[in-house]
């Protein structure tokens, strides 16, 4: 949601907001995590997890490709569920995503990091 008001708010300006995750990746970013039940069940998943490499591709996607940066937030770039593939776009639905919620979020959320 945040996402989509950043880039309703620069999309006149030229600016477009993605979103993008890269999937499960082996990275260092487990062991800086407190441990907690998800760190140990995504350690656990470690044989589905891609390379650092692999991780990249969605977000060099959605930096570099005209589709994307025709439709902006309007949809998530990943890989697909079963963490394998090349980069898949998804819808990003929910009846709460609307532009009034997002902006309500924005406001919210810049009201509490003090912006």
């Amino acid at each position: 949601m945040i996402a989509r008001e950043l880039d309703d708010r620069l999309r006149a300006n030229g600016v477009r907001s993605f979103v993008v995750q890269p999937g499960l990746t082996k990275s260092d970013l487990l062991r800086t995590c407190e441990k907690s039940f998800l760190t140990t069940m995504l350690k656990g998943m470690k044989f589905m997890m891609q390379s650092p490499d692999k991780g990249a591709i969605s977000t060099l996607y959605a930096a570099t490709s005209e589709e994307v940066l025709a439709i902006g937030a309007s949809r998530m770039y990943g890989p697909n569920m079963m963490n394998m593939g090349s980069t898949a776009a998804r819808e990003i639905g929910s009846k709460d995503v609307t532009p009034a919620n997002n902006k309500i979020l924005w406001e919210k959320t810049a009201k509490l990091v003090g912006v």
